[in-house]
């Protein structure tokens, strides 16, 4: 049986934090002994979903605001008290791995970006191998994190492997390092079998109107839920009758709520966070994805799952999902987009019919037993350093 460790800084509610979570669950029935290690254990959301196969370790995490004693601690050469990220870049990768991973595995895997790839790049095992997973669609963006592209392009050139969720990700990955060993697309698991379990609870909620629903992180820069809020509002003025519903929490929900109470939009429920958003999914009628950023796309995925109808926005990770319109109806990235979009969908009932029908083409493409013999062929394969 492999051993097999995964570090991530975190497991609030979140597209990459549910895709790790269907990973361990996934890798339990294929023979793998999983440990999940959070480094910085400031959000446990999803903690309650891991499955109880699965070794699950809190580790240190740094104060997330420097007081006075702080500021005494770090004159006496005490670091452990700045904020965890500034805790990474701060220390080298081998001084971070010997201090997180106590134990051997066979496979140790930096999930979620720079932090966690870092540790796992200072790896002093000689027999494990080291990955990297990247979710987003742009690397740039994550480099930061790892305390700029000269630091970033040592710890992406020590690791062994790196795993991308989508085309644009290894593209960009192969561009930013100039590397193309080693490099390889592996598409999201689903735990279909939990998801079809819990999308099966009633939602007191819906009624016969028709319900578009949006999940995740409440961003309008990435997100773009803001096209979803406008869209609303036009078609509710133009007569329509429907309600809209916004799963999820983040820097932009006080702004959704503000919209939602100044134009009186009582055709759209905000349900926040939600543990088991399967259900509301589940009995909604129709998917949006409006985002103007997003290397995969989860939810999509877990819609076609369930066969449900999608609308998204052009944009890289849905698209490659959805195979440029074979799985669903792409619309141009704007609210002019979506509102069309929403229309179309509210206007001829055949659309709609025929969208299920291409969702319901689409969910054969997500057996976990696919994605666990793809990443098995990963771990076979043997890229030499030289080669990275």
């Amino acid at each position: 049986m492999k051993k097999i460790v995964f570090l991530i800084p975190s497991l609030g509610m979140g597209g990459m934090e549910r895709v790790l979570v269907n990973y361990a669950n996934i890798l339990t029935k294929y023979n793998y002994d999983v440990t999940v290690l959070n480094f910085t254990f400031s959000d446990q959301d999803l903690k309650s979903l891991i499955s109880k196969k699965v070794h699950y370790v809190d580790s240190y995490v740094p104060v997330p605001h420097i007081s006075h004693a702080g500021i005494k601690n770090i004159l006496k050469c005490n670091f452990r008290i700045l904020p965890w990220i500034k805790w990474i870049q701060f220390h080298s990768a081998k001084y971070l791995y010997k201090k997180y991973i106590k134990e051997y595995f066979d496979v140790e895997v930096g999930f979620c970006g720079s932090p966690a790839i870092k540790i796992v790049s200072g790896s002093d095992n000689p027999n494990s191998q080291k990955l990297g997973w990247i979710h987003g669609d742009n690397i740039l963006n994550d480099v930061p994190q790892a305390g700029g592209i000269r630091k970033a392009k040592k710890i992406y050139t020590e690791i062994q492997k790196i795993i991308c969720v989508s085309n644009i990700a290894l593209e960009n990955i192969k561009t930013v390092f100039k590397r193309d060993k080693g490099v390889y697309k592996l598409t999201n698991p689903n735990d279909i079998e939990s998801i079809k379990k819990l999308c099966k609870i009633p939602v007191k909620e819906k009624t016969d109107k028709f319900t578009f629903i949006c999940i995740g992180r409440i961003s309008f820069f990435e997100k773009g839920f803001d096209k979803v809020m406008e869209a609303t509002d036009r078609l509710k003025k133009e007569g329509y009758d429907f309600y809209t519903w916004f799963i999820g929490d983040g820097v932009d929900f006080p702004k959704l709520k503000e919209i939602k109470e100044k134009r009186k939009l009582d055709n759209v429920i905000l349900f926040g966070n939600q543990i088991n958003p399967y259900k509301y999914l589940n009995a909604a009628d129709l998917l949006i994805c409006p985002s103007n950023y997003e290397a995969y796309g989860m939810v999509i995925a877990e819609a076609l799952i369930l066969n449900k109808p999608i609308i998204s926005t052009d944009t890289f990770g849905p698209s490659e999902i959805l195979d440029n319109g074979k799985y669903g109806m792409i619309v141009e990235n704007s609210v002019k987009g979506v509102y069309e979009g929403m229309k179309a969908v509210l206007s001829d009932q055949k659309l709609l019919f025929d969208l299920e029908s291409k969702s319901t083409k689409g969910s054969r493409l997500f057996d976990p037993k696919n994605t666990v013999e793809n990443f098995e062929k990963i771990l076979r394969d043997n890229p030499q350093k030289g080669d990275l």
